[in-house]
């Protein structure tokens, strides 16, 4: 079995996927790894144990399991493991991740060898025409059996209070003043609760969080070439460019110039491809 990877074109949405991969190496890959996407992994063929927050969970076949932007995990197996996965960001990700009761301690889920089938069917007929659909639909799929079977996740009252601040710091990352008090005056809550809401659904802060989302959409906006990294900084809600810096190499290990001028290359690089056809 070869790996196989699909790159996603560039488009904005609720939830986009960017890259579609079947990977057959993936011991061979320098850990721990990291991505500022989400990303779920499908388990094919072999077993493991994934290894983040301090914590261990064995992975077999049917096996999926979520990692979240900036989120550093080992996968320890043998070299016959292999697994399908897909990246993926967007406005909504995270609260549809949060409906399926999927946060980072309930991030693993088994016996669901079935969507083997549809991942395979899927690879084989991703084009740049129809990338966008065939993934997001398979990356719903996913997450809509999860939700079935998924005992933890939350419904009705207990759900949307929470869903809706989600909803609310990815609709309003941009402003420099968003904050904890903000955000528990907004939504009628103690400033304690609303802290508590986030670690208990998340496993982290808000300001982490709240970070995490900032320098997610910085990334994408410096992978388009849209505005000087002062400009981009600001527009993600940092009132301080190097502060954002010095984050943004914190999370994704290069700085934004660095970011932007290995994005720049790349496209470059594209565009000449394309171009001498």
């Amino acid at each position: 079995m070869e790996s196989i990877c699909k790159f996603m074109p560039e488009i904005k949405g609720d939830i986009v996927a960017k890259r579609f991969v079947l990977e057959t190496r993936l011991m061979f890959f320098p850990q721990p790894f990291v991505h500022n996407t989400f990303r779920l992994s499908l388990v094919v063929r072999g077993t493991g144990t994934l290894i983040k927050n301090k914590k261990s969970h064995p992975l077999k076949e049917g096996s999926v399991f979520f990692c979240f932007p900036s989120e550093y995990y080992n996968v320890k197996a043998k070299k016959d493991f292999s697994i399908y996965y897909i990246d993926y960001i967007g406005e909504k990700a995270l609260s549809k991740m949060v409906e399926c009761g999927i946060s980072k301690d309930n991030c693993v889920f088994h016996g669901l060898n079935s969507i083997e089938q549809l991942f395979n069917s899927a690879i084989k007929n991703v084009y740049d025409y129809n990338a966008n659909v065939i993934v997001e639909g398979v990356l719903l799929h996913a997450l809509g059996l999860i939700a079935v079977c998924n005992k933890s996740a939350p419904s009705g009252k207990e759900r949307n209070p929470f869903i809706s601040i989600v909803n609310y710091v990815n609709s309003n990352y941009s402003d420099k003043d968003l904050s904890l008090k903000k955000i528990a005056d907004r939504f009628s809550y103690s400033e304690k609760h609303v802290s508590y809401l986030f670690t208990q659904n998340l496993g982290v802060g808000f300001s982490k969080f709240l970070n995490g989302i900032r320098i997610q959409r910085s990334a994408e906006l410096l992978s388009q070439g849209i505005g000087t990294i002062t400009e981009i900084s600001v527009a993600c809600g940092f009132s301080d460019p190097l502060y954002f810096s010095k984050l943004f190499k914190k999370n994704l290990g290069v700085s934004p110039s660095d970011y932007l001028k290995e994005n720049t290359e790349t496209q470059t690089k594209e565009f000449l491809k394309n171009y001498l056809k």
